[in-house]
């Protein structure tokens, strides 16, 4: 079975970046501490992008992937994101190696 890696792009609600940067490095550590196929989860910066923040995860397969999207860290991300993200975009692909 192939990895699974997630690019997400979020933009940050006016004035709320850095709460979005700390609950992003919250969520990120839950995955990485709870869920044993979850193998990365990077909080990202891009230069230049001023209300931008995104993130790179790695799963180990699909099955993975499926058990962090059923997570209650991750129902508990969408509940403490709400008003902090102005917009987002997921692209979901599988590794090739």
């Amino acid at each position: 079975m192939s990895k699974i890696a997630l690019v997400v792009k979020f933009k940050a609600a006016e004035g709320r970046k850095q709460e979005l940067i700390d609950g992003l490095k919250g969520h990120a550590q839950r995955s990485l501490d709870n869920e044993e196929g979850c193998l990365r989860f990077d909080v990202l910066l891009p230069r230049g992008g001023d209300a931008d923040v995104m993130l790179y995860e790695l799963y180990e397969d699909q099955p993975a992937f499926d058990l962090h999207s059923a997570s209650e860290h991750i129902k508990m991300w969408r509940e403490m994101s709400q008003g902090l993200v102005a917009d987002r975009n997921i692209t979901i692909t599988e590794v090739q190696n």
